[in-house]
Parts: structure tokens; C-alpha cells; sequence
């Protein structure tokens, strides 16, 4: 089971988006392998300060075996999105 964190900044256009596209690509990808938590920083800036997260949206995936992986900004189905969390195609 992989674990996500995705931060945002209270529910308008931006941060929906952010949620839709990242379901949609968890869902495509991990079908039920996943957990995902959404944390809006203005209902809980101390766990935004907490990981250290300045700008949103920001998804994190949670690795126990090394550093915790960051992508900020777009969360759209691309290359750079699937490489850093694992999900890219395999040839």
C-alpha cells in the first residue's frame, strides 16, 4: 500500500483540480493499492509547518525506506508526475 499526502489551500478551482487529477491518476495506476490524505493548510497549517511545505499544491509520497519524494505545482498525468512517484510505464 503506497502513501500520499497532497496539500492545498482551501477548496477552490486549484486545489479541485489538484484532488481530480491525482485520484484520477492514483486510481488508473494503483487502482486500490493507495491511501491518500488530503491536508488543507488553512485548516491545518501546523502539520503543513510540521512537513515543511511552503507552496500548494504539493503532493507527497510517503517512503519508509528513504526520504519522502515532493511534487509541487501541476499534478497532472505526466512523465516527470509518474517517474518521481514510481508509476511511470515499463517498456
Amino acid at each position: 500500500m503506497q502513501e500520499f499526502k497532497l496539500y492545498v489551500t482551501g477548496t477552490g478551482n486549484i486545489s479541485s483540480k489538484a484532488i481530480e487529477e491525482l485520484k484520477a491518476v492514483l486510481e488508473e495506476k494503483l487502482k486500490d493499492q493507495y491511501c491518500l490524505k488530503i491536508i488543507n493548510v488553512l485548516e491545518e497549517p501546523e502539520q503543513a509547518s510540521k512537513d515543511r511545505i511552503s507552496t500548494t499544491p504539493t503532493l507527497v509520497k510517503n517512503d519508509s525506506s528513504r526520504k519522502d519524494m515532493k511534487v509541487v505545482g501541476n499534478l497532472n498525468k505526466d512523465e516527470m508526475l509518474l517517474a518521481v512517484l514510481g508509476l511511470e510505464e515499463k517498456e
